[in-house]
């Protein structure tokens, strides 16, 4: 079955949606929320301000929630597959050690995801660039 909703692309190395790395916070779009000088969210997907006041980082803190469609080009992320099935559809991906929150994975088409410390997966978190 595929979910109905509002589709949002994910560009590795560059945007989930309407956020972009290296924004500035006057240019968020409309429905944005700056919640401090450090950061905020849109629909979902979370973002960090760098030291520059550019957006540094973007991420979605469990892509099992994420209420839309979450595209890469023209294929849908199988946002409810286990974590290994996961892995295939991003490509190759290699632990990451040392990441604080989590195992982290760096996947050769330029994202990052994310788990539990023992490795489950019922969370998925998934980044727009590596760890």
């Amino acid at each position: 079955m595929v979910e109905r909703g509002r589709i949002v692309e994910l560009i590795p190395g560059r945007s989930i949606g309407a956020l972009q790395l290296g924004g500035l916070p006057s240019a968020l779009p409309r429905g944005s929320v700056q919640s401090d000088s450090y950061g905020g969210q849109m629909d979902g997907v979370q973002f960090v301000l760098g030291d520059d006041g550019r957006i540094s980082d973007i991420w979605i803190d469990d892509i099992r929630s994420f209420p839309h469609r979450l595209m890469l080009g023209d294929r849908e992320v199988p946002k409810k597959s286990p974590l290994a099935e996961l892995q295939q559809f991003f490509g190759s991906c290699l632990e990451v050690d040392g990441v604080k929150g989590g195992r982290f994975y760096n996947c050769s088409v330029g994202v990052a995801l994310g788990c539990g410390y023992d490795g489950s997966d019922a969370n998925v978190q998934l980044r727009i660039k590596h760890r």
